[in-house]
């Protein structure tokens, strides 16, 4: 049985205890309407925990964190294309690129970043699906709930001092050219070395081994200084495919979960780039007809096959038609799906 509200309603420190005090095991997944974040919980302990708006695969991250070179992740990636259950990770283990321990941190790191973020939502939904968990394959660590959110709570007090002052996490930042005499920690050395002037704050964050809330108080800390300073150069054209990957992970996460206008809102962020793009085409279909608008669903679904033939399109395409009361339209195009997937049973009961 599936447990839902509003964060507005109960807290997500309350719901976080509530699951691991009574021992369960299932997938929380969390939205504040911008973000969606997905927190598995095993036996009364967190062991993975993944925000779907963050660039966040392990691979990019131990390179930028010089942990392993280009070449290592190329041959990692090569092992994973042909071991596609393997997760890279653990082939990272296996080739002797990383220890046991070093993957055991950065997960560490991944699931503090993702409660820590979650915890600066006010608002928002929250939906618990008992027994859903990592595939057997995915590697995972148990955690503390208790230890995490007495530790969110901590930053949190801290980050509500600085976050209005704070520029856009898509802020690019660059260092003044005057600070080679000014004495720096150690720490604030690391994240001097990060910002390149290519990097926005979102990206230094990511890669940085401070945390979301130690990254953040240091950077306010130099541009209070007067040691860095926001760049008038816009996030790179290169961005714009990653971009897109995840409005389609939270358009599809959204809509999973009934939240048909933010689920919207990511699809049409997608058509601004490609106007064309089948799968956000496809998706805004859906939604119009889990809305009753049943023109438009059509309308949507037509363009979505226009680009890319694919037999759901068709068989959502003679739903629509059934709904309509278009029914010699729905039974072409469920003939026209059947001839697609001869084998495919719930086309041929569709059809009977």
């Amino acid at each position: 049985m599936a447990i839902k509200g509003s964060l507005s309603e109960a807290s997500l420190p309350d719901v976080i205890q509530l699951l691991t005090y009574s021992n369960k095991s299932g997938c929380l997944s969390v939205t504040d309407g911008r973000n969606f974040a997905n927190v598995f919980i095993k036996d009364g302990k967190i062991i993975c925990a993944t925000m779907l708006n963050r660039k966040s695969r392990l691979g990019d991250i131990l390179l930028t964190k010089k942990i392993i070179d280009d070449e290592t992740l190329s041959r990692a990636l090569k092992v994973q294309k042909s071991e596609k259950k393997k997760r890279i990770g653990e082939i990272l283990i296996e080739i002797g690129a990383i220890t046991e321990g070093v993957l055991k941190n950065e997960l560490k790191i991944q699931i503090e970043h993702t409660i820590f973020n979650m915890l600066t939502w006010e608002d928002g939904y929250f939906n618990f699906e008992a027994d859903l968990l990592p595939p057997p394959e995915e590697y995972t660590i148990k955690l503390s709930a208790q230890e995490l959110l007495l530790d969110g709570a901590r930053r949190i007090d801290e980050w509500q001092q600085i976050e209005n002052k704070m520029p856009s996490f898509e802020t690019v930042l660059v260092r003044k050219d005057d600070t080679e005499n000014i004495s720096l920690t150690a720490e604030e050395k690391k994240i001097m070395e990060l910002i390149d002037g290519s990097r926005s704050i979102d990206d230094v964050i990511k890669v940085s081994k401070f945390g979301f809330f130690g990254t953040s108080r240091i950077i306010y800390g130099l541009l209070s200084a007067g040691l860095l300073a926001e760049s008038e150069k816009k996030l790179e054209c290169e961005k714009v495919t990653s971009d897109i990957s995840e409005c389609k992970n939270l358009g599809f996460a959204f809509y999973k979960t009934g939240m048909y206008n933010e689920a919207e809102r990511e699809y049409n962020k997608i058509l601004e780039v490609n106007n064309n793009d089948p799968e956000a085409l496809f998706y805004l279909g859906l939604i119009q007809l889990a809305r009753g608008n049943h023109v438009v669903s059509r309308i949507n679904l037509l363009k979505s096959y226009g680009q890319e033939k694919r037999v759901s399109v068709l068989v959502n395409l003679a739903y629509v038609c059934i709904k309509s009361e278009l029914y010699e339209e729905a039974i072409e195009y469920f003939e026209h799906a059947g001839d697609s997937a001869s084998d495919n049973i719930k086309i041929k009961c569709n059809e009977a």
